[in-house]
């Protein structure tokens, strides 16, 4: 299962996710359900699924300096990926009302 859940999670040159690997983590909290944060991936390769990030932008609390690391173990492919491409210069003036858009907001 190791080998097969390293593969399920790959960056876009087809790298596997190791440490030093840039991420976006999908968070499952009740609060923040849905949200995406950037991370760097501090372990990776234990065979067991499991992942230690630190997140560039989430703290632990509202008094922590240090932003929150913690072990994560994602259950789908969506739920650890990498972070997407920087826009195009001049991508708003393509945009249409109706178009569907993530959006980046207070860090996730």
């Amino acid at each position: 299962a190791g080998a097969a859940e390293a593969a399920a999670f790959r960056l876009r040159s087809g790298a596997p996710v190791v440490e030093g690997s840039e991420v976006e983590v999908r968070i499952s909290d009740a609060e923040l359900e849905g949200a995406r944060y950037e991370a760097l991936v501090l372990a990776a390769g234990r065979g067991d699924g499991l992942y230690r990030v630190r997140y560039s932008c989430l703290h632990a609390s509202a008094h922590a300096d240090e932003t929150l690391k913690e072990w994560v173990q994602p259950a789908a492919e969506d739920e650890l990926r990498p972070p997407p491409p920087p826009p195009p210069d001049g991508f708003h003036a393509r945009l249409s009302p109706g178009d569907k858009l993530e959006l980046l907001f207070e860090g996730g």
